[in-house]
């Protein structure tokens, strides 16, 4: 609250794009652009107001309606995922997770079951983890019996930063409000759903969009 107060009553301050960053990722994106956009242009300039400006701007590239951003990685038999690829043969389910994480591991059992409802219909998940312990991330693919589709990591170095702008790390390439949070890509490659957080709610969307989408083939 406090420091949401300065950065209200002094937009003029080159501390603002600082002060906001450890935000800038849980805020949703009008929040973001409105602090933002009272910023001067010497603000906005600063090295940390850049940074801001390219969450805003991947923020507004990963909305429901755009191309999904491609990214390439390994599986664990070491076999590229490239998402590109998924395009003309999948509809692909982005689940960006953690081991650590007790909601996103809750949802997997509901996941299994709707990727056994709709796999051979032309459904695929890649499931993406932030973890930076790889050991504790193969535990937990073996424990929820999650290896029957694609587990990667989000980055293959885990020093790398979760808002770093690198071509290593996908979730620099998609604006997130902390995990489970779920993106459901058509096989055009067009972000088609989006669900943030685990709850009922969000699951018996993204059924019924599976649904719809099945149901029309």
């Amino acid at each position: 609250k406090i420091d949401y107060a300065f950065m209200l009553s002094h937009p003029n301050s080159c501390v603002n794009p600082y002060l906001i960053l450890p935000y800038a990722q849980k805020m949703t994106l009008d929040s973001l652009k409105m602090f933002y956009n009272k910023w001067s242009s010497n603000v906005q300039d600063t090295w940390y107001g850049r940074v801001v400006k390219n969450i805003i701007q991947k923020a507004e590239t990963n909305m429901v309606g755009k191309m999904a951003p491609d990214f390439k990685t390994k599986d664990l038999a070491d076999k590229d995922v490239v998402l590109s690829f998924f395009r003309g043969k999948s509809f692909v389910l982005l689940d960006f997770w953690a081991s650590w994480c007790e909601p996103c591991r809750a949802d997997n059992p509901y996941l299994k079951k709707l990727y056994k409802q709709y796999h051979k219909k032309g459904f695929d998940i890649i499931s993406i983890s932030i973890d930076r312990d790889k050991n504790a991330w193969l535990k937990a693919i073996r424990y929820d019996s999650t290896w029957m589709w694609h587990p990667v990591l989000a980055s293959k170095n885990p020093n790398v930063a979760l808002i770093n702008d690198s071509d290593d790390n996908i979730m620099s390439k998609y604006k997130t409000n902390g995990i489970p949070i779920e993106i459901l890509i058509d096989k055009a490659g067009k972000i088609i759903g989006k669900w943030e957080g685990q709850s009922e709610q969000n699951d018996k969307e993204l059924d019924a969009k599976l649904n719809e989408v099945f149901t029309q083939k």
